[in-house]
């Protein structure tokens, strides 16, 4: 019965990419009440980000602590977010605006770690898969997360009274999920899970003292080594291609090729939608071939898409801009399993915890400040030399990339 609480995480996050991924479309229509420029709105996301990098990394102990400490992260994490849809909803300035996204990288911080862990003790022998279905659904959620704010937008009148739909509706959905998860357990439906665990960890090599000292299991000096902390520091080149790339999609589509506040929701979702499906491919190759590969693949992707933005961006076409956002944004979700059955690997079952909070940590730092400085770039020059400034980014994450496909070590799975 794994698979139910499989599920629930999956669903959980899901909803965690719907109330996320909220804000990029909520910010088109709070423009119409709030003013908010383009640095603006990169120092909202920026704000997001660093609170939720910030915190991952004190998420990751708690959960290593015990699994009941990873479902209570996992669920509080959503109750967070719902409420950092609320306080927005409220929102009548910017300052008050930048309150409502911290609040929401403060939920949103305690998702990934516990349950990346989860998933991945779960499903040991099928890492990538198990990764890339979860990391696929939550990604569907980015993608329609546009057309559903959009939807209620249009029915409930208004950007604020949306967000308070919004937030509803994914609360009562969640209290349902715990409700099933709390009676199951009752029921002693996961007696077998728990017995499963049980052998597992009296199967497992006990750690030497050399092994304790030298922070296999209590601290973090693994994460400094350079078999883990050269993959986080992709890993954050990467996710600031993601971050920066899908909060101004809609802009970029409204502003630049200038379409309709709906018709760029439409238009983002699409991009985003379509690009999401690789993460199913990049978890099949990441199981068939060695995960370093799949990265080497994807960073080249990201890297040729975003210098095609760079060339054509001054006399860009609605279907040539759409195709090589598309690419950049289908090379990311390519890899993304791939960078975490990478570090899964590399790492004990007992330091997972530790090792996706530093994902979601050191992997996302420079994210914290990508958003703004395109944002910044793109109204104090204009939206060519943003573009540069990604591209810069991509260079650099192909260099780490080919790096750690010709370093890659032939480690031992951890069984």
């Amino acid at each position: 019965m794994q698979y139910i609480k499989y599920s629930n995480i999956i669903l959980i996050h899901f909803l965690y990419h719907i109330s996320l991924y909220a804000l990029p479309i909520l910010i088109l229509y709070i423009r119409n009440d709030v003013e908010v420029t383009y640095t603006q709105a990169g120092l909202l996301w920026t704000a997001t980000t660093i609170t939720s990098t910030l915190l991952s990394l004190g998420v990751g102990p708690l959960a290593d602590y015990n699994k009941t400490s990873r479902y209570a992260l996992i669920y509080g994490s959503i109750t967070v977010m719902t409420g950092a849809l609320y306080w927005i909803s409220k929102s009548n300035s910017f300052y008050e605006l930048v309150y409502g996204f911290i609040v929401m990288g403060l939920g949103a911080a305690g998702f990934h770690p516990p349950a990346m862990a989860i998933i991945t003790d779960m499903f040991e022998s099928a890492k990538g898969k198990a990764l890339s279905l979860n990391i696929n659904v939550g990604m569907i959620g980015t993608a329609i997360s546009p057309l559903i704010i959009t939807v209620l937008i249009t029915e409930s009148r208004g950007w604020r009274n949306a967000s308070v739909t919004l937030a509803t509706y994914i609360m009562g959905i969640v209290v349902l999920a715990l409700l099933l998860d709390i009676a199951l357990s009752r029921g002693g439906t996961y007696i077998a899970i728990e017995e499963q665990e049980i052998v597992q960890k009296s199967e497992t090599k006990p750690q030497t003292k050399n092994e304790t000292e030298n922070g296999s299991l209590n601290g973090y000096s693994f994460i400094l080594t350079p078999l883990i902390l050269i993959p986080l520091v992709l890993i954050s080149l990467r996710s600031s291609f993601f971050r920066t790339a899908s909060f101004f999609t809609a802009l970029l589509y409204k502003d630049y090729l200038n379409l309709s506040e709906e018709r760029a929701s439409i238009a983002t979702a699409i991009v985003i939608g379509f690009g999401s499906l690789f993460t199913i491919l990049g978890g099949t190759l990441s199981d068939m071939y060695k995960p370093s590969k799949v990265i080497l693949i994807s960073t080249l992707g990201t890297f040729f898409g975003t210098m095609g933005l760079v060339l054509i961006i001054s006399n860009a076409t609605l279907p040539l801009f759409s195709a090589l956002y598309f690419m950049m944004i289908a090379s990311y979700y390519l890899a993304t399993p791939a960078t975490s059955a990478l570090l899964a690997d590399r790492v004990r079952p007992e330091q997972r915890g530790k090792v996706f909070g530093a994902l979601f940590s050191i992997g996302q730092s420079l994210s914290m400040l990508t958003p703004a400085i395109f944002g910044f770039i793109k109204d104090q020059y204009n939206i060519a030399t943003a573009f540069g400034f990604m591209l810069t980014l991509a260079f650099l994450a192909l260099l780490f990339a080919r790096y750690i496909y010709i370093t890659d070590p032939m480690y031992e799975k951890t069984n």
